[in-house]
Parts: structure tokens; sequence; C-alpha cells
């Protein structure tokens, strides 16, 4: 099981499985009538992205320092994914992704299924806002998804959206929703045993007396076959203890037993064996997924300019924040940060809010409201009703990224990978 786990995991799990009646996209109750289904508007333009798994792989017991690579912590002694696709976090296949024109409050235009990779396309787009939504409200969602939370954007609500706008026919691409897992399952893969059951992960394999041990040196992902080609079913820390039931024909790859149904490869360079080996088996290596492109419709990738902007250079004029007044120091949010890009389109950042007692805050977004010198664009601004708000008198933390994107649709965040933060205490 994985510890050090935000409590609101379990919790979004129970409560919106028990509202997912009340909730858009459920049946009609008698006497009411279900909306007629919107049409879609035609154009040229797309909308594109993926549902991924937001790898964060903690041990039992105190939080180590540093934490292992895409966890952030969340400010009570737990941590928690850091909302940012690193290269290795495989997509989520089967999620329901609803496509509204303007916001998600409006019913939904058509739906799209996640292929293989998590992928999923809208094509065939008329200019205008549109908003892509997960709902958990979904039973087929809910299947797939809970127990667990979201990432990227983070929200309590059963329902995560992203909004952009369509101009002049192009497609936009990266509309990205990260779910952490709250025991690491990899949903619908079938690994080398009888059985196809959600994975459950501890701190080691089940007990094989007599049977030769692989101890994690490296933190290590463990695939669904022995070559990094194959998606990721979970991950150990540094360690771990494993019970080896397999090995490739060279003994690069070792199969891991995880529960008495369920296995997964582990890279036999990440640590070392204990035991006799000379009597595993070799295992055959399951057959790669085919590569998958999303569904329902392609759209064809932005051609011309690849090179994404060049983010550089982050200032925190204050490092430390006091709220509500300025009673006691500085209480403005005041960060900059150095884009460059011949074609330079939007600069913003991202930032929410940590509570020491446990409270984690919605993702939110400014714009740059400081005049740009020589490629600096500045956010100088006063959250503290924000902060009050949100905290009531607690002490915690301002975690924030920034982004930029050019015309062609490139991207860049910075940091990439992990957060900036800034602290907030109390000052009455």
């Amino acid at each position: 099981m994985k510890s050090n786990r935000p409590i609101v995991f379990l919790v979004l799990a129970l409560w919106t499985a028990s509202l997912a009646c009340n909730l858009p996209g459920a049946t009609p109750t008698p006497g009411e009538t279900e909306s007629p289904a919107p049409i879609q508007p035609a154009g040229a333009g797309g909308l594109s992205g993926a549902v991924w798994h937001d790898l964060c792989a903690v041990p039992d017991g105190a939080l180590p320092n540093p934490l292992p690579t895409g966890c952030v912590p969340t400010g009570n002694g737990s941590a928690m994914a850091n909302g940012n696709r690193e290269a290795d976090e495989p997509g989520i296949a089967g999620v329901t992704v609803d496509l509204h024109a303007g916001t998600c409050e409006t019913p939904a235009l058509t739906s799209a299924t996640t292929d293989a990779n998590g992928l999923y396309a809208f094509a065939n787009l008329a200019d205008g806002e549109y908003c892509v939504g997960v709902d958990l409200a979904n039973e087929a969602n809910q299947k797939i998804l809970i127990p667990g939370g979201w990432s990227h954007p983070t929200t309590l609500t059963s329902l995560v959206y992203l909004s952009d706008t369509i101009q002049n026919n192009e497609t936009i691409t990266g509309l990205n929703f990260g779910w952490d897992y709250q025991f690491l399952p990899e949903i619908g893969a079938t690994v080398p045993t009888a059985t196809n059951t959600p994975l459950p992960v501890s701190g080691s394999s089940p007990s094989n007396s007599g049977a030769p041990t692989f101890t994690v040196d490296t933190a290590a992902n463990c695939r669904f076959g022995p070559s990094t080609a194959y998606s990721i079913i979970t991950s150990y820390p540094v360690g771990t203890t494993l019970t080896i039931i397999g090995r490739n024909s060279n003994s690069s790859w070792w199969l891991i037993q995880v529960s008495a149904s369920q296995s997964c490869w582990i890279s036999g360079v990440t640590g070392h064996t204990s035991g006799d080996t000379s009597s595993v088996p070799v295992v055959a290596a399951p057959p790669l997924p085919p590569t998958a492109t999303p569904t329902p419709t392609s759209v064809p990738a932005p051609s011309g300019d690849t090179t994404p902007p060049i983010l550089s250079g982050p200032v925190a004029v204050y490092t430390d924040i006091y709220y509500p007044t300025a009673n006691c120091a500085a209480n403005i949010f005041q960060v900059a940060i150095r884009a460059q890009d011949d074609n330079l389109n939007e600069v913003y950042l991202r930032y929410r809010v940590l509570g020491s007692g446990g409270y984690v805050g919605s993702w939110n977004t400014l714009t740059p409201n400081d005049n740009a010198s020589g490629g600096l664009y500045g956010f100088n601004y006063d959250l503290n009703a924000q902060f009050a708000g949100e905290l009531g008198g607690d002490n915690g933390t301002v975690q924030y990224q920034f982004f930029a994107k050019d015309t062609a649709g490139n991207t860049a965040s910075y940091p990439d990978g992990s957060v900036l933060g800034v602290s907030l205490t109390y000052c009455p």
C-alpha cells in the first residue's frame, strides 16, 4: 500500500461515488427530460491531450529527504504527485473525456476515450472557446481511476477541466490531466499471470520462503515487460526487497512477485540479487502494445516551429510572506521569470496554497502584471485575502511554476518537473 498519501484521496473516492447520481450525466428522475445533444461546430481546428498516471512512490514511515522524483510535500508529513508529466510516466487508457463549447457547465458536445497511450483528440472544430473535462460521476471513469486524486489540475470536486480558445483553425495540444493513484495500480495491464486485477503495492513483495530476492539500490520503475519500451506498472523506493519469480534470457531483468496473482519486471541495474538465482526460470516477454493514435480522430502535429520558449532566471523578491497584514513584514507575492522566443505568445504562472495542517489548495493561474524589461516578466499580486480564506490562520506555503507558449503551440515550464515555493506565516 502506498503510504504518506493525503487523506483527500479516499474522501474524494467516497464522496464522488455517493453523489454520482446528482451530478451532470446522471439518469434523469421521473418527470425530467434530458436536454437534446448539442451540435458539434464544424471547422478545421482541434484539441488534444492525455490523461496520465502521475507517479509518486514513497516508502512507509517518515518521508525521505530528498523526496523521490515526482513527489511534492503537502505540509502535513505526507506527499503527493507533483502535477508535472515526466518522460517515464504512462498514459491511462479507457478514460472518457468530454468536450464542451464555452464552459464545462454546458452540455457535452461529444466525448472521446483515451487510447492505449492515454491520448485523446477532438478534430474538425470551429474557432471559439472550449472546455475539456473528465468527470468522476461517469461510472466507467470511477472504475478506472478511483481511489486517487487529480494532481493536474488539482481539485476536490468530481469534475476536472481545462479550457482554451481555438483561433484561426489552430490545433491546440497538451491539454493533459494528471491522476495520482492512491495505490499505484496500472489499470488494464495484463501481467504474465492468470489474472488481471488492480495492482496492490507495498514496501516489499509477498514472502516466498527460500526464493531469491531483489533489493532496490536506486529508486526504480517496475514494468509490464523486460524493457523500458513497456509501460510502468508501479515504482519502488531504495531499500525495498522483492521476491524474484522469473528472469529474461540474459538475467538483465527480473520478474518480481508483487502479490499472489500479480507481477512486474524490474531492471537488474537498479539493484542487487540475494540467494541462488541459478534455478530461476526464463519467462517470455509479453507482446508490446501497438503504437496508438488519439481517438476518435487524429490531430496532426504542428508543423514549422518546434522549438519551445526558454525560461530562465527566476526571481522571488520575498521568500517569506506574512498575512493578512503588513504588521510583520512583506505581504506581497512578487516573483518574475525571463522568457525568450522569437514568436512568444504568452507567459503565465500557476500557484497553489498548501497548509501546514494538511490543506491542499487548487491550482490558480496568474498573468504578468509588471512591464517586461529585457524579457523579464513580473507577477506582483496581493493575495492576502486568498491566503486568509484558504488557511484561516494556519502557516503554509505557496507553490508556483512558470509557463510560456509560442504562436506555434510549443510550451515550456520552469522548473521542469518540479515547483518553487515561498513560505506563508500568519501574522494577526
